[in-house]
């Protein structure tokens, strides 16, 4: 939070600023989420998909809530199928 003083025409105006840095995301981010849709469509079931995506969050982020992101997901995930059929 910063604050301001603003001083227009003899008037003066405490202002306070309120903003949040802007994560962008890069190359690397969107060719994970490219890789975890890749693997979805290839039959990769859902629970390893986020097991995946967890670990990678870790990585980059020591405040990652695992948790609350497989919560999210649909926690507790369905089991992966018994047979994944991979076409031909």
């Amino acid at each position: 939070m910063q604050e301001s003083t603003l001083n227009i025409e003899g008037y003066f105006l405490n202002l306070t600023i309120i903003y949040q840095p802007i994560k962008i995301m890069t190359k690397q981010h969107f060719e994970f989420v490219a890789s975890l849709i890749h693997a979805a469509n290839q039959g990769t079931p859902a629970s390893v998909l986020a097991m995946i995506a967890v670990a990678k969050f870790e990585e980059d982020n020591p405040r990652f809530d695992a948790e609350r992101f497989l919560d999210a997901c649909g926690n507790p995930l369905a089991p992966p199928p018994e047979v994944i059929d991979v076409g031909a």
